[in-house]
């Protein structure tokens, strides 16, 4: 990049320079044409008008050169400051390029060693816990021995205490059984006693809801004969009303192509 500084620079100074001669060539014509201008002592008119023709066209003829010549300059000089531009922006690229892909390197690079330090951080957590679990696994297996020891001492005490509970609980559970087998007489007697007077009280009910039913059933068949008769009523009404107006209606028509007929 610093050497298309300097030759940007180089490019500046050489532009400037040139100016600098064709502002000095033209001012050098101009002064000619102006001394050319100025009376002389008398001359032959023969030699006069000539040279001052020609000093003008060739002040004219040098103007259009050099304005010429600027014009190719200057057109040269945008094209190569437009390469210059293009090689800057090619060159902006390119760096843009190698950046990225540095950059990407790096965050590739970055990854792949987070990557590496994860499998290790598992790796690692992984043997932990195998070696965890194997020392609660033995631990375990030490507890159950315990109680299962214990368990078993636990056991046999109870077992002895349950076989002399259920002793005593079999001889309260035969007085029970004898206990409830008396009451369970009594009491078969008096719900039999309830049973029957339950269903004598659920025929008279019944006897009393089959009656309600049947004047429900009378009376709402009497209700819907009565709807229907109404409906029926209704339609007949409708039916004469629609007649009666499309008598009407065929009557005005009537009339009103007769009047039609009539005015005709």
């Amino acid at each position: 990049m610093h050497p298309e500084r300097g030759a940007q620079r180089q490019n500046v100074i050489a532009m400037a320079s040139t100016v600098v001669v064709h502002i000095a060539v033209g001012l050098f014509l101009l002064l000619t044409l102006s001394l050319s201008d100025t009376p002389h002592p008398a001359l032959e008119p023969s030699e006069s008008i000539p040279a001052e023709v020609i000093d003008e066209v060739a002040i004219r003829e040098e103007l259009e050169r050099l304005a010429e010549l600027e014009r190719e300059r200057q057109r040269v000089e945008a094209e190569r400051q437009a390469e210059l531009a293009r090689a800057e922006q090619e060159a902006r690229e390119a760096e843009e390029r190698r950046q990225a892909e540095i950059e990407r390197q790096k965050q590739a690079e970055t990854a792949r060693r987070k990557a590496a330090e994860e499998a290790r951080q598992r790796e690692a957590e992984e043997t932990q816990r195998k070696a965890d679990e194997e020392a609660r696994r033995k631990a375990e297996e030490r507890r159950k021995a315990v109680e299962e020891a214990r368990q078993r001492e636990a056991e046999e005490t109870q077992r002895k205490v349950d076989e002399e509970a259920r002793r005593k609980a079999e001889e309260r559970r035969r007085a029970r059984v004898e206990e409830r087998r008396k009451a369970a007489e009594e009491a078969k007697r008096q719900a039999e006693e309830r049973r029957k007077l339950i269903e004598r009280r659920k025929a008279a009910e019944e006897a009393k809801r089959q009656a309600e039913e049947t004047r429900k059933a009378a009376a709402k068949r009497k209700a819907v004969e009565e709807a229907r008769q109404r409906k029926a009523k209704d339609a007949r009404k409708t039916e004469a009303k629609r007649k009666a107006e499309a008598e009407a209606e065929a009557k005005r028509k009537a009339e009103a192509e007769a009047e039609a007929k009539r005015k005709a």
